[in-house]
């Protein structure tokens, strides 16, 4: 399926083969698209669709609650990811990413803005950022962080190293089974556990 401009997808459809836009990709609760994605405005795909391959676009992607991805996001602009949704893929954006309770991503994160992880979420692979990055409380991420300004984990699983150019802030209930390292300062709070090195 191929437009000249905006593709708006109803509520409950179906969509067998690749949506390509040349404006915004607005797809309806409950829906499903077998295959691609690819705009260059933003894409939105409402709650409980499957969108099964990739999107790509120069704008921003939103996804909504309980809805799956079977492929990666490549975006131009900010990717949110709602709650108890799912990508199984990587994540990549020029922008922020904001991932919101108890969603999974099955890949990589590579932001070039702020990068949010709420509480409960699942990310298989390593998170990466030139901004800062927070990790909430029973998050569980399972490769290295690295965020080139603060990094603040409000009591989550990190399965790998933890790097900050910036400042490192590790709240009670965090475990980092790497090394921990800071560009400025550190702060460690009780109940922590690093078990890599710690920042000197």
């Amino acid at each position: 399926m191929t437009s000249g401009g905006d593709t708006t997808i109803g509520d409950s459809s179906t969509v067998n083969g690749d949506v390509d836009s040349e404006g915004e990709i607005s797809v309806g609760d409950s829906s499903t698209v077998d295959g691609d994605l690819t705009a260059t405005g933003d894409v939105t795909v409402a709650g409980s669709s499957t969108i099964a391959g990739e999107i790509s676009t120069d704008g921003d992607v939103f996804i909504g609650y309980s809805s799956e991805v079977e492929g990666d996001i490549d975006a131009g602009g900010e990717v949110v990811i709602s709650n108890s949704a799912t990508v199984d893929g990587d994540i990549t954006t020029d922008g922020p990413v904001t991932v919101g309770d108890s969603a999974v991503v099955k890949g990589e994160l590579e932001a070039r803005d702020e990068v949010v992880i709420s509480g409960s979420v699942i990310i298989e692979g390593s998170v990466t950022t030139t901004g800062d990055i927070t990790v909430r409380w029973g998050a569980e991420i399972y490769g290295d962080v690295d965020g080139d300004g603060d990094v603040v984990v409000e009591g989550a699983l990190i399965e790998g190293n933890l790097t900050a150019g910036g400042a490192v802030e590790l709240e009670w209930g965090t475990t980092i089974t790497g090394d921990v390292s800071a560009g400025r300062e550190a702060t460690i709070h009780s109940g922590v556990t690093i078990e890599g090195e710690e920042p000197s």
